[in-house]
C-alpha cells in the first residue's frame, strides 16, 4: 500500500505490516487466487482468463485515452507529428465547467519527449504478465529497439527479464521487483 499525500491514510497512517509479513500475506493470497482459477495478468489485478479489464490493458499497453471531466488526464499519439501528447483538464469542477463552456478546459498540453516515451512504454508494459511487446515499441515511442538493447541486456543479465522473441517477460524475480527493471529505462 502506498500512503498518498493529502489523504486520510497519510494524515493518520494505519499500522502496516513488516515487509516480510506483507510478502507472506501476498504469497498466501496469490495461492488462494490461483485455487479459484484466477490469473495474475497484471501487477495488481487478477481475473479469470478472458475477463481481463480492457480499460486497464489499454493503459498498460501504452494505448491512447481521452481525459474528459475535471482533473482528467489523456494521452494521444499523433502519428503525423510523430508525437505523443499528454493533456490534463482543469482540476476543480467549477473552473473546469466554466472553461469547458468557453471551449478550453485544458490546464496542460505537452508533447512527451522520446526518452520519456521509452520510459513510459516500459513502465506500463512491465505491469503485464505477458510482458513488453517488441513490435509495438517503435510505433508507440518513436524510438528504435536498438536504443534500449543495453538496458534490456542488463535486465536479462540480472535475471529480471527473459527474451521470448517477440516480447520481454519478467522472470519471477523480476515480477516481484518490477521497479528495479523500470529504473533501468529512466531517461
Amino acid at each position: 500500500m502506498t500512503l498518498e499525500p493529502n489523504t486520510a491514510f497519510s494524515a493518520r497512517p494505519p499500522p502496516l505490516p513488516a515487509d516480510d509479513d506483507a510478502f507472506a500475506m501476498q504469497t498466501a493470497c496469490a495461492g488462494l487466487m490461483r485455487e479459484a482459477r484466477l490469473a495474475n495478468y497484471e501487477i495488481s489485478a487478477w481475473s479469470r482468463p478472458g475477463s481481463e479489464c480492457r480499460h486497464n490493458l489499454n493503459y498498460w499497453r501504452y494505448g491512447d485515452f481521452l481525459g474528459i471531466g475535471a482533473g482528467a488526464h489523456g494521452k494521444l499519439t499523433v502519428p503525423s507529428e510523430q508525437a505523443v501528447r499528454r493533456r490534463i483538464r482543469l482540476r476543480h469542477p467549477r473552473a473546469w465547467m466554466d472553461a469547458a463552456e468557453q471551449g478550453d478546459a485544458v490546464a496542460e498540453d505537452r508533447a512527451v519527449g522520446i526518452s520519456d516515451r521509452v520510459f513510459e512504454y516500459f513502465l506500463n508494459q512491465l505491469r503485464l504478465r505477458d510482458g513488453v511487446r517488441k513490435a509495438d515499441f517503435p510505433g508507440r515511442t518513436g524510438a528504435h529497439w536498438q536504443d534500449v538493447d543495453d538496458r534490456v541486456a542488463l535486465a536479462i543479465d540480472r535475471g529480471l527479464l527473459e527474451d521470448h522473441g517477440d516480447r520481454l517477460v519478467a522472470t519471477e524475480t523480476g515480477w516481484r521487483f518490477v521497479n528495479e527493471i523500470q529504473v533501468l529505462f529512466l531517461p
